[in-house]
């Protein structure tokens, strides 16, 4: 059985809120949505094994997490439109500064083709910069 308590999101989207600037009720939240994506997109633990790791996974199952769990998290909604304020909000207190969470927002909240790339994408852009969403 994963270990859940070693999977920190985003969201985490969820985004930005890693182990190191995220709250109990934050944490325990982002283990709910990561344990019922990956159940509902048949994420594997050697998927989640990578992406903790840093690593960048280009799995359909692991994009459709991505959505799922930025869903849950208010970050975007069905039809792929980001929610800039709740991402802003939500990631402050990881990032460490309101302006930079602001241009961290700013920077990623990038409306693409699909739902799923634009979740996938703003994921990718905080891992790029440094916020590893899934942090063990």
């Amino acid at each position: 059985m994963f270990n859940f308590n070693v999977v920190f999101l985003i969201v985490l989207f969820v985004y930005g809120v890693n182990c190191n600037g995220a709250t109990d009720i934050q944490k325990k939240l982002v283990r709910a949505h990561v344990k019922n994506c990956m159940a509902q997109t048949g994420t594997t633990q050697d998927i989640m094994a990578k992406v903790m790791s840093g690593v960048i996974v280009e799995d359909p199952r692991f994009i459709k997490l991505v959505f799922c769990v930025d869903k849950l998290s208010g970050f975007i909604n069905e039809v792929g439109d980001i929610d800039k304020e709740v991402l802003e909000l939500k990631t402050i207190q990881a990032i460490g500064t309101r302006e930079k969470s602001i241009a961290m927002a700013e920077k990623c909240a990038q409306q693409k083709s699909t739902p799923e790339e634009s979740a996938y994408e703003l994921y990718k852009c905080y891992l790029l910069d440094g916020f590893n969403l899934f942090e063990p």
